[in-house]
C-alpha cells in the first residue's frame, strides 16, 4: 500500500535503475545516476515532489 501511494513515474525509474545495477559497481552507479538526472528529473512528478516538499504539503502525483 505504501508503494502504491508513490509516484508511478519514480517507481518505474527506480526499477530501471535496479535492473541497470546488476553486477559490478562503477558502471551501474553511472547508469543509475543517468536515469535519475536525465530521465526522472524530467518528469512532472519530479517537479511536483520538489515543489510539495518546499511548500510542506503532500504531493499530488500525476504519475507522469
Amino acid at each position: 500500500r505504501s508503494i502504491a501511494e508513490r509516484s508511478a513515474a519514480a517507481l518505474r525509474r527506480a526499477k530501471k535503475a535496479m535492473r541497470a545495477g546488476r553486477g559490478g559497481l562503477e558502471g551501474p552507479m553511472r547508469a543509475a545516476a543517468r536515469i535519475y538526472l536525465d530521465d526522472l528529473m524530467a518528469t512532472a512528478d519530479a517537479t511536483e515532489g520538489l515543489t510539495s516538499f518546499m511548500e510542506k504539503r503532500p504531493p499530488a502525483w500525476r504519475h507522469a
